[in-house]
């Protein structure tokens, strides 16, 4: 089997996210021979700059679940149709 092992300092850096991409997490301790993986699907992803936050989970209006949205303050992740929650930004 080929391998198509990279470095991280060799992977593209993108600025969208298509539905068909896919990323590998690999962690391996440094007292382990075995590498701990994962893969995450990626679907119906969008991101949007808010000017301003929404009074509520459902002011923003027609949002497709999956879609991400942040501001200055908070991130929104909408959950279902037309809903977002949020979290809030902090300093550290």
């Amino acid at each position: 089997m080929t391998s198509n092992a990279k470095q991280t300092a060799q992977l593209p850096v993108v600025n969208a996210v298509a539905q068909s991409d896919r990323l590998l997490v690999v962690y391996q301790a440094s007292n382990s021979s075995t590498a701990q993986t994962c893969t995450i699907s990626v679907q119906n992803y969008e991101t949007k700059t808010l000017i301003s936050d929404p009074a509520n989970s459902t002011a923003y209006g027609v949002v497709t679940q999956g879609t991400v949205l942040y501001s200055a303050n908070f991130i929104y992740v909408c959950d279902s149709p037309n809903h977002l929650k949020r979290v809030a930004l902090s300093s550290f």
